[in-house]
C-alpha cells in the first residue's frame, strides 16, 4: 500500500505476530487488530480423543501436558495466543500478558460471540458472500 489504509481480516495471533514482525523490521508499517463494535466471532482451538485411537491413555496424558499451566504459557508466549489456564496467567511474558490485543478487556471480550450451526441454505450463501468478496468481484 501507497501509506494508506490497508484493512484484513485475521486471527488474533496472527494479526499480532505481523505487528511484531513489523516492529521488528523498523519499516514504519504499523498493523494493529482490533474487534469492531458489532462485535466479532469468538474461536476455540479443542482437542479430543477419537473414539477408536489405538492408545487413549496417551492421548489423554498429552492433552494433560499441555494444559500444564508452564507448558500453555509456554506455547502462548511463542504464538501470541491468549489461553484461558488462570494458573498460567502469571507464567506468560507480562509484555504478552498484558496487552490488550492478546488478553482481551472484559468490554470487549463481551462482544464476541459463537457462530452457532446455521441451516444449510444460509451456509452456503454466506460461502458464495465470501468467495466474492475474497476473489474481488
Amino acid at each position: 500500500a501507497g501509506g494508506g489504509l490497508c484493512v484484513a481480516l485475521g486471527y488474533s495471533g496472527d494479526v499480532i505476530q505481523a505487528r511484531n514482525r513489523a516492529r521488528e523490521a523498523g519499516n514504519k508499517v504499523r498493523i494493529a487488530f482490533h474487534v469492531p463494535k458489532e462485535g466479532a466471532m469468538m474461536s476455540v482451538d479443542m482437542l479430543g480423543v477419537p473414539a477408536d485411537a489405538p492408545h487413549p491413555q496417551n492421548a489423554l496424558r498429552f492433552i494433560d501436558y499441555l494444559l500444564r499451566p508452564a507448558v500453555i504459557a509456554d506455547i502462548t508466549d511463542a504464538v501470541w495466543y491468549p489461553n484461558p489456564n488462570l494458573p498460567a496467567t502469571a507464567l506468560v511474558k507480562p509484555e504478552i500478558r498484558d496487552d490488550p490485543a492478546v488478553y482481551l478487556p472484559e468490554e470487549i471480550r463481551r462482544q464476541l460471540y459463537v457462530d452457532l450451526p446455521a441451516p444449510a441454505v444460509y451456509e452456503r450463501a454466506r460461502t458464495r458472500a465470501w468467495t466474492r468478496l475474497k476473489s474481488g468481484r
